[in-house]
């Protein structure tokens, strides 16, 4: 049945140069038939002026006032629609013609659905496409009941939250406290905000790609302490394994989140300190929380490997036997930080190193300052390897250090590459080719080696077992 009406809630602040592109994008839809609830965050440029010049009778424009965070913003647009169905979308992303049409058409198809999503491609600051496809999908995926869950702990499959159309009858958002809502970093909603509808009924991922989702350094999630809403989120889930039994089958694997997490914010604090006796006070603290929050026999989880590696990296006893390591199964996964982290895992707890099968590096740049960048910095360190730099191209780490490695722009690329080895992408997700195609703009050679952390992994720990059996 075609809804009586739909609502798209559109969040801007402070970004006129790319919400006409938003509003357009939205406004040309195949599917015409819904009301367009612009909710301006007290922005401080011309904002007012480009949605007033647009006299489409289905704009609703709201302006905060002053003192509105970003969560209070979305929520109050959850509240304000009158849709059968609600998206609430950004004002930097741009709509593909079809994709209200193409999501209208996956609930009628599946009426006790009670959100869809869809895959993204990857534009730049520009516009310029630089992935296809967030996900290499060939089909749709209807997550029944219960089962986003799992999927997000096995597979990371993060469903894009500017996607996601809801069915009326459900606005989990407006039951957030204003509490929650004004914390710093509140948990994660676009991952938990899922779980907890798919926990009461079925969702989807539509597998094409029906929005251009930019990535640009003004977004937030480059500009905070990215481990502390995740973090957040897991402190969350722990507390529903507690309290609700439909949770409780992933009681291993949420604590194992929550403790990875945890490691990658307490680097995160305590970064810029080479010695970092505190560092290691904390992380032996969280080791124990860990092993009393999980048996050994249930500690074999893809999630904590991060801080399995970490410990071992600084000395610092592992939660899991050598014999339980050496024998972890290589992951079923072609791709991604499972198999990566395994690989990891397996080569330093063995004495070696993510370096093993690259002797010749002597000094690397790393792109990125964030988890696996930390732990590629003290691996680095550890064997005699030199980082002369992360990049990042967030404004607000720029400038900083991680254990004493400054931070630089892209641009920087260009003035030390004659002293490197190698640069080496510490990213989890995404395509290393689009990475790759990103910093030669900004080389000089195009031989200089730029290689992934979860190739050098697998290299690493295939070289170490050949030393072994030799």
């Amino acid at each position: 049945m075609v809804p009586k009406r739909l609502t798209v809630v559109l969040l801007t602040y402070n970004r006129s140069e790319y919400l006409k592109q938003a509003v357009e994008g939205i406004l040309g839809q195949s599917f015409g038939d819904f009301e367009l609830l612009v909710m301006d965050n007290n922005s401080s440029d011309d904002t007012d002026d480009v949605v007033r010049s647009y006299r489409d009778p289905r704009i609703i424009y709201v302006r905060q006032p002053t003192g509105v965070n970003a969560a209070e913003n979305h929520v109050t647009g959850e509240w304000f629609s009158r849709g059968d169905f609600f998206l609430v979308t950004h004002d930097d992303d741009i709509m593909e013609p079809t994709m209200l049409d193409r999501q209208l058409a996956c609930f009628k198809a599946n009426p006790r659905l009670l959100a869809c999503s869809t895959n993204v491609s990857l534009i730049d600051e520009h516009g310029t496409v630089v992935q296809d496809g967030l996900y290499a999908m060939t089909s749709d995926r209807i997550f029944a009941k219960g089962e986003y869950l799992s999927t997000y702990l096995e597979e990371k499959l993060w469903l894009p939250a500017s996607t996601y159309m809801i069915r009326r009858r459900v606005i989990y958002g407006a039951k957030k406290p204003m509490a929650l809502m004004k914390a710093k970093y509140p948990a994660n909603n676009d991952i938990l905000g899922m779980v907890q509808l798919n926990m009461m009924a079925p969702i989807a991922l539509l597998a094409q790609p029906l929005m251009r989702y930019r990535q640009h350094s003004s977004q937030e999630c480059k500009n905070m302490d990215q481990s502390a809403p995740l973090l957040n989120t897991f402190n969350e889930l722990v507390r529903q394994e507690k309290n609700q039994r439909v949770y409780r089958p992933f009681k291993a694997s949420i604590h194992a989140h929550r403790a990875r997490y945890q490691a990658q914010h307490l680097l995160l604090r305590h970064s810029k300190n080479r010695q970092y006796p505190t560092l290691l006070r904390e992380l032996a603290h969280l080791k124990e929380l860990w092993v009393q929050a999980v048996p050994q026999s249930q500690r074999l989880q893809d999630a904590s490997f991060p801080l399995e590696i970490l410990l071992h990296l600084l000395q610092l006893d592992s939660s899991l036997s050598r014999e339980q390591i050496q024998t972890l199964a290589p992951s079923s996964l072609q791709d991604g930080p499972i198999k990566g982290y395994r690989h990891w895992l397996q080569a330093v707890s063995a004495g070696s190193s993510l370096f093993g099968a690259f002797p010749g590096f002597r000094r690397v740049a790393v792109l990125g300052s964030l988890l696996a960048a930390y732990l590629i910095a003290l691996d680095a360190q550890k064997h005699g390897v030199e980082v002369l730099c992360c990049l990042d191209s967030s404004p607000v780490r720029q400038g900083k250090e991680i254990f004493g490695i400054p931070i630089v722009t892209h641009a920087e690329l260009r003035r030390v590459e004659p002293s490197l080895d190698a640069v080496i992408l510490s990213n989890e997700i995404g395509n290393a080719d689009g990475m790759k195609r990103i910093l030669g703009v900004h080389l000089a050679s195009k031989h200089l080696p730029i290689l992934s952390w979860k190739e050098m992994a697998e290299a690493s720990n295939a070289c170490m077992r050949e030393s072994v059996l030799a």
